[in-house]
């Protein structure tokens, strides 16, 4: 199975990325903070990262930053409510996101 480690501090959307996940034989890590993110990005091995943009302790933008400065070459997608907010060179996909949606971008951008 591949891995995922999904960045999300709202405990409904991670249960439902959680079971899209495993739909397409994923297993997920899901974290509810950037610097869990972060820490787990650099010790464990995923096949992609999804991440909200706002979270608790930090904005996406910092956490993706941080990630590439460290050196993590795993994949980061970017699923947020707030996408005019932003602008990162990563993709970015708007909320709310349908399943079939959700899959395709997974499927794409996945290692």
């Amino acid at each position: 199975m591949k891995r995922a480690l999904v960045a999300e501090d709202d405990y409904i959307m991670q249960g439902i990325y959680r079971e899209w996940l495993y739909k397409i034989e994923y297993t997920s890590d899901i974290v509810s903070t950037g610097r869990k993110m972060l820490s787990l990005a650099r010790s464990e091995s995923y096949d992609i990262i999804i991440t909200d943009m706002r979270m608790p302790d930090w904005s996406g933008e910092e956490g993706v930053g941080l990630t590439k400065i460290l050196g993590v070459k795993t994949p980061i997608i970017c699923i947020t409510g707030y996408i005019e907010d932003y602008s990162l060179d990563i993709p970015m996909f708007s909320k709310p996101i349908k399943q079939e949606k959700f899959n395709e971008i997974i499927l794409k951008y996945s290692l």
